[in-house]
């Protein structure tokens, strides 16, 4: 009897020894695999980070020696109290960073990361210290629900989550900036210019080829019913309806108004308009090398539409900001695709794309586009020197 306990139990011990044996083994294969799976990751990673860095480093330098030859005329106010650059441009004094905004150019995304920067590293830590002011009548009247009850230090913290998630899509990043309701993100609130000339400060502008941008621009601002009534763009688009329907195959005056209300102007008639009148100023197709200053600001980090998911990978890294916490899938869908903004311009005319091609010469020179890359066919557009009359900003 006693023999027989002894055997289950040396039969037990054994199974026991067996599956501790077991286990260290798995536990060395689990751990080689996932050591193997990191290091492949990070370098794998390493590598992205060394080839974007030095992509980067060529769009900078192509930059630079391109302003040396490029005709640009900076503006005649100071950089700082320039209202344009005022506007398009957002500094970061936490993270040494000037950002110049081009609009249809993913300005949503970006300056969601800069709102929420700005608020985590700048804002709650001087409201903590009570050394800053800021827009509170702006907060208490877009967002009731989330000051009611609230300090002002748990609102900002629930703010900055919210822009984190995936629905902050509501939230209108402009009006917050025009009405001044966060201080200190305008070139006007710097002490010193310094940002824009320190090796050590991040001066970034994202870009598009023009044609694309402009097409983009079309298609958000005029191209559709959508706008809100009486807004600029409605008016716009009505000007330019009333502008190119003859007016003697009307009645009368009324009845060309209430047509234009409904109408769409084609993009061609579009086009012919903005190039002739003080519109082109706009900033949604007002060439961005004039915009955001880009001989004048020695821009250092050039990222592009065309390879936004990369760049904004980079940028992050940059900003230090944990690119898996950030979901910018279908952030940049405008339901339009690249082939169809490119058929939007088959059938202009040699003298429209001419004047396209020489009002956006700048942009296309210095980013390092061609204009022929946009059109159907590959072949050379060969245009007349001409000079173009350009409205001042």
């Amino acid at each position: 009897m006693t023999y027989n306990i002894l055997c289950l139990l040396a039969r037990k011990k054994a199974i026991v020894y067996f599956l501790y044996l077991l286990g260290i083994v798995a536990f060395i294969y689990l751990t080689y695999k996932t050591g193997s799976s990191l290091f492949y990751h990070s370098t794998k990673w390493t590598t992205f980070l060394a080839h974007e860095i030095q992509y980067h480093e060529q769009r900078t330098h192509f930059l630079e020696n391109k302003c040396k030859n490029v005709n640009i005329h900076p503006s005649s106010k100071s950089i700082k109290q320039n209202q344009i650059l005022n506007y398009l441009g957002f500094v970061l004094q936490s993270h040494s960073l000037f950002y110049c905004s081009v609009p249809k150019v993913a300005t949503r995304t970006l300056l969601t990361y800069i709102t929420y920067l700005h608020i985590r590293d700048e804002l709650i830590p001087s409201l903590t210290n009570n050394s800053i002011s800021f827009n509170t009548k702006y907060f208490s009247q877009t967002f009731p629900d989330m000051m009611t009850n609230t300090s002002i230090n748990q609102f900002f913290s629930r703010f900055i989550s919210i822009l984190k998630s995936n629905n902050n899509t509501k939230l209108d990043l402009w009006s917050m900036y025009i009405n001044k309701a966060l201080p200190h993100v305008r070139l006007q609130t710097l002490p010193n210019l310094s940002l824009l000339s320190s090796p050590s400060s991040i001066r970034a502008i994202f870009v598009r080829h023009p044609l694309e941008r402009l097409a983009s621009a079309y298609s958000d601002k005029i191209g559709t019913l959508k706008t809100e009534p009486q807004s600029t763009y409605d008016k716009l688009r009505q000007k330019i309806c009333q502008k190119f329907i003859p007016i003697y195959s009307l009645p009368n005056q009324k009845q060309l108004k209430n047509l234009c209300e409904k109408t769409i102007p084609t993009f061609v008639h579009f086009l012919e308009y903005i190039l002739t009148s003080s519109a082109q100023i706009d900033v949604h197709w007002q060439p961005y090398s004039t915009l955001c200053q880009a001989c004048e600001i020695k821009y250092n980090f050039i990222g592009k539409y065309e390879t936004i998911d990369e760049d904004l990978k980079l940028f992050q890294v940059k900003l230090s900001l944990n690119t898996i916490d950030w979901n910018v899938e279908n952030r940049f869908s405008t339901g339009k695709t690249r082939e169809a903004y490119r058929s939007m311009y088959s059938n202009l005319s040699k003298d429209l794309l001419c004047n396209l091609k020489n009002f956006y010469a700048n942009d296309l020179e210095l980013f390092n586009y061609r204009f022929e890359d946009y059109l159907e066919t590959s072949q050379r557009l060969d245009c007349p020197i001409r000079t173009y009359h350009r409205f001042p900003i």
